[in-house]
């Protein structure tokens, strides 16, 4: 039955919560914005440290100085870019290839080189990466192509044998150390087993961010391959299982500890006849720290991460998630059952 009452409420709900009339014609109001902020809410203008100063020469200088530390290894890149736009230019033959197509081209190719899937994706990364910033000549730049390529590649990756340093214990490490000779690389060493930092990361510390004790050793980084942010940087404090020889003092008082070179460390190794690398003895850091927080076959990654300085659980779970009496086979380390 009808209502005028119930007409009233029904037309109540129909209406805006204001009673502003709606816009219409030329009536709308224009939106002022700065940078996507409200213009209303500018204060007043007031005076600042900086905008006093012109531009010059030095500050493009700087510019190029900050490039290059926001980009550590644009030596290779440049190197590995140039390689591929020759290759582009004098095998592909095709000059109306978009970048997509070329890289899809190009990492075939490599794989028919016979290079491992691992390597031709780091290839097409870098190489993607670069011709993004490029022009695209008018021409549609088709990176799923790339994308699709890339997919295809880590899955190949996924099922080969990965290869890295080769795996050591405790009493090779050891047997190392007396064998070679330099001091400084004996250091670096015994660094690495120690904390398990890479090289280029222990040279970035100063004396100040390293604390030896008789049977602790604590280190604080700040910048590594890995952790390029104030909020990623973290410190170790462990106990020492190879001890601090006296000799070594020397390193300590220097402002920068560690001034010699991943490639000084291995030239150092082949030429004692050890086919281990650097990067065996971070390693074995990483394996020690598995081993010590695994119980029962169930592993604190958190922990693992946290005195490793991995970023994520899944890297270090898919490069050093190997057993101890799987590496004990691999070494022909002889493995009581039960200890």
């Amino acid at each position: 039955m009808y209502s005028p009452h119930h007409a009233r409420t029904r037309l109540r709900r129909c209406l805006p919560l204001n009673s502003e009339p709606p816009i219409v014609g030329q009536d709308i109001p224009e939106l002022k914005l700065l940078g996507g902020l409200p213009v209303s809410q500018m204060p007043k203008e007031g005076s600042r440290m900086w905008g006093h100063q012109p531009v010059t020469v030095g500050t493009y200088q700087t510019v190029e100085t900050l490039l290059v530390e926001g980009t550590p290894s644009v030596k290779q890149q440049l190197s590995f870019y140039r390689a591929f736009q020759r290759w582009r230019t004098h095998k592909l033959l095709k000059p109306s290839c978009s970048h997509g197509e070329a890289l899809a081209v190009f990492g075939a190719y490599l794989s028919d080189a016979g290079l491992k899937s691992s390597t031709c994706a780091c290839y097409i990364r870098t190489a993607l990466k670069l011709c993004q910033r490029e022009p695209h000549n008018g021409i549609e730049p088709q990176w799923y192509l790339a994308s699709d390529i890339l997919k295809a590649f880590d899955r190949r990756a996924a099922s080969e044998p990965v290869d890295h340093a080769p795996d050591i214990d405790e009493d090779r490490a050891l047997e190392i150390l007396r064998i070679i000779k330099a001091e400084d690389v004996r250091f670096v060493i015994w660094l690495m087993c120690n904390l398990g930092a890479r090289v280029a990361d222990l040279q970035r510390l100063e004396n100040e961010q390293i604390y030896i004790s008789p049977d602790r050793i604590y280190a604080d980084f700040r910048v590594t391959k890995s952790a390029t942010s104030p909020s990623e940087r973290y410190s170790i404090d462990v106990d020492l299982w190879i001890p601090f020889e006296p000799q070594w003092s020397v390193f300590m008082y220097q402002q920068r500890p560690i001034s010699t070179t991943c490639d000084r460390v291995n030239k150092i190794l082949e030429a004692a006849g050890c086919h281990e690398r650097t990067y065996s003895f971070r390693r074995l850091f990483i394996n020690r720290v598995i081993d010590r927080f695994t119980e029962n076959g169930i592993t604190n990654w958190c922990t693992v991460c946290q005195l490793t300085g991995h970023q994520q659980v899944k890297n270090v779970k898919a490069s050093y998630n190997v057993p101890a009496p799987v590496r004990a086979r691999r070494l022909d380390i002889p493995s009581v059952v039960g200890m």
